[in-house]
């Protein structure tokens, strides 16, 4: 755990789903309104070119999940593009660009995905949910930005809100499920990923990113 753990984590304290809290089929909803951010950095500087844009960029907030073996090694990824694991016991469903924009909208997630536990295949033991702003954004700007946890009967049993996040961070794991005692077991880590080079903001960066965090979870445990 690092060292500038984030004041919201001593809240959230170890759930074990096999006690009928929530039911075997848990419901991950991500939802935001429209948000256009002015570019900053390599964008802003790029803007300044001719035939380059200089408009605001929208938020565009992406959901995945990272799936893990027994020994922390990234086995599948969840994520817009590509949304079914290999038994289809984890279902994306479909990619958002931006948050919602009208009243309607914003009555439904922008982005959902359906975890199955008691369809998963033998060698995942880890699920990791993550957060990823696209345009490399903080997450802590998407106006009214909420990410949900729980089951058909209690959609929202876990809620968090992005103003919750620290203000740097652009990608986050924000709960992790591990197979422990012969059950699932619910953590929310609230941990930033830290992925510098633009090549690390693809899913294979995000998922070794990851892994990395649950390795040296691990170890620090002991």
């Amino acid at each position: 755990m690092s060292n500038n753990t984030h004041v919201l984590k001593q809240h959230y304290e170890l759930i074990s789903l096999s006690d009928g809290t929530l039911g075997d089929t848990l419901l991950i909803g991500l939802s935001y309104h429209f948000t256009s951010l002015e570019k900053t950095g390599l964008a802003a500087m790029l803007a300044k070119l001719p035939l380059v844009s200089d408009a605001p960029i929208a938020m565009d907030i992406d959901l995945s999940c990272i799936v893990l073996d027994k020994s922390m090694q990234v086995v599948e990824k969840i994520w817009y593009g590509n949304l079914r694991n290999a038994n289809e016991s984890i279902r994306h469903q479909g990619d958002a660009l931006v948050g919602a924009k009208s009243f309607e909208e914003s009555l439904i997630a922008q982005e959902q995905m359906q975890l199955r536990l008691n369809e998963l295949p033998n060698t995942a033991k880890h699920l990791l949910v993550v957060l990823n702003s696209y345009h490399n954004q903080p997450l802590r700007a998407a106006d009214k930005g909420m990410i949900h946890l729980g089951d058909k009967d209690n959609p929202k049993a876990h809620s968090i809100s992005f103003s919750q996040i620290e203000p740097d961070c652009k990608t986050l794991i924000a709960w992790q499920l591990s197979y422990e005692d012969n059950g699932w077991q619910l953590h929310t880590p609230m941990q930033a990923l830290k992925l510098g080079k633009l090549a690390s903001q693809s899913i294979d960066g995000i998922s070794k990113a990851a892994s990395d965090f649950l390795q040296n979870s691990n170890n620090n445990r002991w």
